[in-house]
């Protein structure tokens, strides 16, 4: 499939994920901020959902359901994700063992409520995403705060793992380099 996305979306990703990977350098230690390091990582999360919900709506222009573009993308980058397992065990993992304790459930207001997400076996593309855009969701829409232990490592996480994930596909695109 050959992506049909104009300059200014490719600036618009570009310009998300630069921002997010501002963040991303906390994580090696080598940024100074005067806000906390979990506070920078959800700020992180929604630039570099951002940069993912931009990229992913080039994926079907003419789709309006975006759980369907979620699907199209997983299915179009399985193959990348698994490839580049290794590199994002570590918060896969932590994501597993936070949902094993507790599911992950829907904060954002009424009447739109989903089921709650459980821990994976054998976590996909797929799962992956439902798991970060809730997260977000919550976030955002909800009232997660980012203060308690659990939704530290569920914010921080879920920032690492799709940064990854998104920079490994802008690459292969060849939208960042």
């Amino acid at each position: 499939m050959v992506l049909l996305i104009d300059h200014d979306r490719e600036e618009l990703i570009r310009l998300f994920m630069s921002e997010a990977s501002n963040k991303k350098q906390l994580q090696n230690g080598l940024a100074k901020h005067q806000y906390p390091q979990h506070y920078i990582e959800a700020i992180g999360l929604v630039e570099v959902c951002v940069a993912f919900e931009a990229f992913m709506n080039v994926l079907d222009t003419e789709e309006p359901s975006i759980w369907k573009k979620r699907k199209l993308f997983s299915e179009m980058y399985q193959d990348l994700f698994e490839s580049i397992y290794k590199e994002l065990k570590n918060e896969i993992t932590a994501l597993i063992e936070e949902l094993k304790k507790e599911s992950l459930k829907d904060m954002t207001p009424k009447p739109r409520t989903r089921e709650p997400i459980e821990a994976a076996d054998n976590p996909n593309l797929e799962w992956i995403t439902q798991v970060i855009y809730r997260v977000r969701s919550n976030l955002v829409h909800g009232n997660k705060s980012v203060n308690s232990s659990r939704n530290k490592t569920l914010i921080s996480n879920s920032f690492y793992l799709l940064y990854k994930i998104m920079d490994a596909i802008l690459r292969k695109e060849k939208i960042i380099t």
